[in-house]
């Protein structure tokens, strides 16, 4: 029985190690490193013919050849044309810019930068906390950031004064620790912001008071302080996002708007020419259909 087992061991690996050479050929021809495509060898299939999923494995490979063949054939390429495309078109394509991503990149990344060289200018011993904060609430447009600022100050205070009531009455380490694996598993469950933060202000805490703050007045004191970073954190986002550079989703809207126009004028004259480019006009209509569902979608967030 070894010697069998032995001998298909034997047979599998010449399988793999042939069906692996054949692909890296078929690669390198994909790749224009090899000019010439060799079928596979018949010697080797009289050599790995010894099961049926042998059989198939070359028979696959002798497919995907023959596909090759197919897909390189000069004569099918006098099928493709250039595209009708505007080089203006191509390049947002292939760069695929938006404004409103564009902003809310520069505008996030300014905010965070700035806020990190105050943390460390100053030696915040919880600066983490202001730039999570920042970072939370710093939304792409600045409608969304008041309400946003808003379930994260309610989710604060309620953990916060979860946290006092909890770790007051928990001074071992071990109790605190699986407080806050709980309320971490917990947060799972929940799919609005407040809950979810409630609970990741619960660990938060957990983690600050960890060995250093036992007792009501520890604490609590220590959840002042969190509540503090959280209310700067929040002040400075509004101030930044909602005052100093705001990109509101009307803003967007129009910009959206213009963006549309043009794609629907060059679709339909697309449509009125005497030879229309096939390609570019339904690229054309996926694009508009895109964009019309997310001007539904702007106007019934504007309600």
């Amino acid at each position: 029985m070894a010697f069998i087992f032995a001998i298909l061991m034997t047979l599998e690996r010449e399988l793999l190690q042939y069906t692996m050479a054949q692909l890296a050929l078929y690669r390198a021809y994909v790749t224009q490193e090899n000019p010439t495509l060799q079928p596979p060898a018949y010697s080797s299939k009289v050599r790995i013919k010894s099961s049926e999923a042998a059989a198939r494995i070359f028979d696959y490979l002798t497919l995907i050849y023959e596909k090759l063949l197919d897909m390189s054939d000069p004569q099918r390429k006098t099928h493709f044309r250039k595209t009708a495309l505007p080089l203006k078109m191509q390049l947002q394509t292939a760069l695929e810019w938006s404004s409103v991503r564009g902003a809310y990149a520069l505008r996030v990344s300014l905010i965070l930068a700035g806020a990190t060289a105050l943390v460390q200018l100053l030696a915040l011993p919880h600066g983490k906390w202001l730039m999570f904060t920042l970072a939370s609430v710093s939304l792409p447009y600045a409608d969304d950031v008041p309400q946003k600022i808003k379930k994260r100050i309610i989710a604060t205070i309620a953990g916060g004064l979860i946290s006092v009531i909890i770790y007051s009455l928990v001074p071992s380490s071990a109790g605190r620790t699986v407080i806050m694996m709980f309320f971490g598993y917990l947060s799972y469950y929940f799919t609005d912001y407040t809950e979810i933060y409630a609970c990741s202000t619960i660990s938060a805490l957990g983690g600050a008071v960890f060995m250093n703050a036992f007792g009501f007045q520890a604490v609590s004191g220590m959840f002042l302080i969190r509540l503090a970073y959280i209310l700067a954190g929040a002040a400075a986002a509004y101030i930044l996002n909602c005052l100093v550079l705001p990109y509101g989703r009307d803003r967007a809207t129009r910009a959206l708007w213009k963006k549309y126009k043009s794609v629907t004028e060059l679709r339909d004259r697309i449509r009125h020419t005497e030879k229309p480019d096939s390609q570019l006009y339904y690229t054309l209509v996926i694009q508009a259909h895109l964009q019309e569902d997310k001007l539904i979608q702007n106007s019934l967030d504007a309600l």
